[in-house]
């Protein structure tokens, strides 16, 4: 969940780099958003909004930007 948003997220590499909260995004790049995860970091590279199609990053945040900082949420049960 990123800003109330339920996406799916399809494809992504591990990236070694980012260090901080779990769920922050620490990059933003043209092809990938990348999110911490603890020890590592996930590079999000394809994903989809609700009743949607599956994009690459680069479509999604044509749409719709995400900034550094930016939290994804847990899904609710």
């Amino acid at each position: 969940v990123l800003d109330g948003e339920l996406l799916t997220l399809w494809h992504g590499r591990v990236d070694p780099l980012p260090r901080g909260e779990p769920g922050t995004v620490t990059a933003v790049g043209a092809d990938a958003i990348v999110v911490a995860c603890g020890e590592d970091g996930i590079a999000v590279t394809e994903l989809q909004r609700p009743g949607g199609r599956r994009m690459p990053v680069a479509a999604f945040l044509a749409g719709r930007p995400v900034a550094v900082g930016a939290r994804f949420d847990p899904v609710p049960v």
